[in-house]
């Protein structure tokens, strides 16, 4: 894997829309995601708001495209204590990425609570995968991340409230 993303000389926007079908983006994933890379660039704080602001789409929208985005793994979204922070820089690795197995949902839990699961929360996670699509999991999942509400308990309501719309 190339790390091109930190290189100096590298201008990630132009990269972006010159892989958009090696990417594999939608036109609003390109957007998101280049709104995210603009207001990295300018060192503003990137929020859901913040690409509210800079492209007028409606905030569920833009939510949706950052789990979808989540979900191929081009976005990571980390929480640091009150802050949400968002990067694209997966966009520049180089490197194909797959669909989600199924010990990968584990991990991308673990790493998104910041800490080794019980027996009885992997439990849960699991039987979640035989009722729903892993999309749908790491939706909610990234859905209550950015809402800072981390509990598998207020997961589970998003998954059953997404499945009633």
């Amino acid at each position: 894997m190339i790390d091109l993303a930190n290189k100096v000389y590298f201008d990630k926007i132009r990269y972006v829309l010159s892989n958009i079908e090696k990417l594999g983006l939608t036109n609003d994933e390109l957007v998101v995601s280049l709104s995210i890379l603009l207001l990295q660039e300018e060192q503003s704080q990137v929020s859901i708001e913040s690409i509210k602001k800079l492209t007028n789409l409606d905030v569920k929208f833009i939510d949706d495209i950052v789990t979808r985005l989540a979900g191929k793994r081009y976005l990571e979204i980390v929480v640091d204590g009150t802050q949400v922070n968002f990067s694209v820089d997966n966009l520049f690795s180089l490197k194909e990425v797959g669909p989600i197995e199924m010990t990968d949902i584990f991990k991308i839990f673990e790493d998104e609570f910041s800490r080794i699961f019980s027996q009885k929360e992997l439990v849960r996670i699991n039987e979640w995968t035989k009722v729903y699509s892993d999309d749908e999991i790491i939706d909610a999942l990234r859905s209550a991340s950015i809402m800072n509400k981390l509990d598998l308990n207020y997961i589970n309501r998003i998954l059953e409230n997404n499945r009633l719309e």
